[in-house]
């Protein structure tokens, strides 16, 4: 049986603290440069979560190897404005643009991202090998 303050068999419920939101207001910035890479077994992306404030750029680059490819799922999973989900460069080139505006009613804001939270398939392809990885880029929400 158990114990508790409250005597022989009342249980006290204990609420899980709360966790902190991928983003916070501190982590936003205006422009966000995501650089992807591949370590010869799996894709890198840095930073994996990327905090982009309202209005901000986001864009991508590989250092290394032949290419890379950034794809989100379709417009509507995107932040970029209807026509822009597919990104992509040669190693060294860099391609991006500026966010679409986050709404906390929106389908893509959740509280535990702490804006709205767009999933992507990065690609880098190195030595005639693709590597993937599936990093998000959140916006943070306008008022």
């Amino acid at each position: 049986m158990a114990l508790s303050l409250f005597g022989a068999g009342t249980l006290l419920a204990q609420t899980p603290p709360a966790q902190a939101p991928l983003c916070s207001a501190t982590d936003f910035k205006k422009s966000q440069l995501i650089t992807v890479s591949s370590d010869g077994a799996a894709a890198t992306v840095t930073p994996d979560v990327a905090c982009v404030a309202k209005g901000g750029k986001v864009s991508w680059t590989a250092n290394d190897g032949d290419s890379w490819s950034t794809d989100f799922k379709d417009d509507a999973s995107s932040p970029f404005p209807a026509g822009k989900a597919h990104h992509e460069g040669r190693s060294g080139k860099t391609s991006g643009g500026k966010v679409k505006f986050c709404s906390k009613t929106g389908v893509s804001y959740t509280d535990a991202a702490g804006g709205c939270s767009y999933k992507f398939k990065a690609t880098h392809k190195k030595g005639g090998q693709a590597f993937y990885k599936d990093p998000i880029v959140i916006v943070q929400p306008g008022t």
